[in-house]
């Protein structure tokens, strides 16, 4: 038995995805979206969605590569931010850590 329209998130994602086409990729995401039906088991319709979601956003032209860039650089950039961060932190006032005994994480947190 396919689920509700409302329950059924497979095809919400489906419906989705079709929507971020290009005009000229329309009428494969309807044409998605009506085989969808056609798939049973749920297993089977959330690798379906998630097979035409991957194909939405990364089509060779569109969102899709734009997308991916930013995830890729907020990958690279958030740990190196976390790392500046970090050092900053730790580091006292005009020196580095380690410049004289007294200087250490542990007497800076106190």
């Amino acid at each position: 038995m396919t689920p509700s329209r409302r329950d059924d998130v497979p095809a919400r994602i489906v419906a989705a995805a079709a929507t971020w086409l290009p005009a000229h990729r329309t009428d494969w995401g309807r044409a998605m979206a009506a085989e969808l039906v056609q798939v049973h088991g749920q297993a089977s319709r959330w690798r379906f969605a998630a097979g035409t979601l991957r194909v939405a956003l990364f089509l060779p032209s569109g969102r899709g590569r734009r997308m991916l860039a930013v995830a890729l650089v907020g990958l690279v950039l958030f740990p190196l931010v976390l790392c500046l961060l970090a050092l900053t932190a730790v580091t006292p006032q005009g020196g580095s850590i380690g410049r004289d005994p007294g200087d250490s994480v542990t007497s800076m947190l106190r």
